[in-house]
């Protein structure tokens, strides 16, 4: 994760990672992230918009 768009973003806080039907809480930014995966952010509207758009 740790060369994910998300890791870094002082403006956006990772809660969790989707991956499959489990849920990583607080993942660190060693965790392996797949194309499948899903991220559960909290942030700004703008600043989620702005990641959005990268990905």
């Amino acid at each position: 994760m740790r060369k994910a768009v998300l890791y870094g973003q002082r403006d956006v806080v990772v809660l969790a990672l989707r991956k499959g039907y489990k849920y990583l809480f607080n993942p660190s930014e060693e965790e392996v992230i797949n194309s499948e995966d899903a991220f559960i952010i909290m942030g700004e509207t703008e600043c989620i918009r702005k990641i959005k758009d990268t990905l």
